[in-house]
Formats: C-alpha cells, sequence, structure tokens
C-alpha cells in the first residue's frame, strides 16, 4: 500500500448557514487546525478555507 504524503483539509464557506433554518451544526476551524498539528510531522500538510 502506498503511503500518504500529502493531506488537504478544507473548511467549507458557510455563507449559507444562516439562511437554512434547518442546519443544526456550526463547523469551528479550530477543529481542522489541531487534526493539522496533530499529522503535520508525517504528512505535509495544507488547509483551504473556503469562507474568505
Amino acid at each position: 500500500m502506498k503511503k500518504i504524503e500529502r493531506v488537504v483539509l478544507t473548511y467549507p464557506n458557510q455563507l449559507w448557514f444562516k439562511e437554512d433554518l434547518t442546519t443544526t451544526w456550526n463547523l469551528n476551524p479550530y477543529t481542522i487546525c489541531l487534526l493539522a498539528t496533530m499529522i503535520k510531522d508525517d504528512v505535509e500538510v495544507k488547509i483551504i478555507d473556503a469562507q474568505f
């Protein structure tokens, strides 16, 4: 099996969040940053923030 060398973590655009009243969850970029910190010594990590 081939070793994973690069990981891309994405934070989605939440512009729709305020308009969709049935959505009961909200993503926090802090969680993605924690995950990136945990794996950065093993793989190359990129974070894409589509919020801005």
